[in-house]
C-alpha cells in the first residue's frame, strides 16, 4: 500500500530536462598522456581512439578484436585490446584492458569495468553535473570528482509545444 499525502502548499512539480550533457573528468593514462574520459556505466568496455593509443606507443594486440554495436544499430570491429594500461584520477591509480577504435567522438570511454573496479559512488543534480567517489581497490586511497559537461557541437532537439505532436 502507498500512501501520500499534502501540505496544502499550491506548488509547481519539478520535471526531469528532456536531455543532459555527457560526463567528462580528466583521466592521465600510463601516466603519460592526460585526456578527457566520459563516463558511461551503461558501455561494456573501455575503449580509447587510435590517436590517443598512437601517442601512448603502447603494444596492441591486434588479432584480439571486438565486434561492437552502439545503440542506433551502427556495427563497427575494433582496431584490437591493449591488455592493461594505468588509469589515474588524482591518487587512484588502476589497471583495465582497453579497445581501440579508429574514429570516435571522444578520446577515451570509461565504462562499466572502469566504474566497478573503483566502486563508483555518485551523486546526480538537477543541472546534469554528478558529484563521483572513486576508491583505489588495491590501496583504500580515496577521491571525489566533479564531472564537466560535454559541449555538444550542435542542438540534439528542437523544442516544440506538445501540442504540435497532436
Amino acid at each position: 500500500m502507498v500512501s501520500t499525502f499534502s501540505m496544502g502548499m499550491d506548488h509547481e512539480c519539478l520535471a526531469a530536462k528532456p536531455a543532459l550533457l555527457l560526463w567528462m573528468i580528466e583521466v592521465t593514462l600510463d601516466r603519460t598522456i592526460t585526456v578527457t574520459g566520459i563516463i558511461d556505466s551503461g558501455c561494456q568496455v573501455v575503449i580509447i581512439r587510435r590517436d590517443v593509443w598512437e601517442k601512448l606507443g603502447t603494444p596492441m594486440k591486434h588479432k584480439q578484436v571486438m565486434y561492437m554495436e552502439s545503440a542506433n544499430g551502427q556495427a563497427n570491429t575494433t582496431m584490437g585490446t591493449i591488455p592493461s594500461i594505468c588509469f589515474s584520477v588524482g591518487e587512484v591509480s588502476l589497471y583495465c584492458s582497453v579497445q581501440v577504435v579508429r574514429n570516435a567522438p571522444l578520446e577515451c570511454l570509461l565504462s562499466l569495468p572502469f566504474m566497478s573496479l573503483v566502486s563508483t559512488k555518485c551523486q546526480e543534480f538537477p543541472d546534469g553535473s554528478a558529484h563521483l567517489l572513486f576508491t583505489n581497490p588495491n590501496t583504500g586511497a580515496s577521491i571525489m570528482v566533479t564531472t564537466h559537461a560535454k559541449k555538444s557541437p550542435r542542438p540534439c532537439y528542437s523544442p516544440c509545444s506538445h501540442q504540435e505532436d497532436f
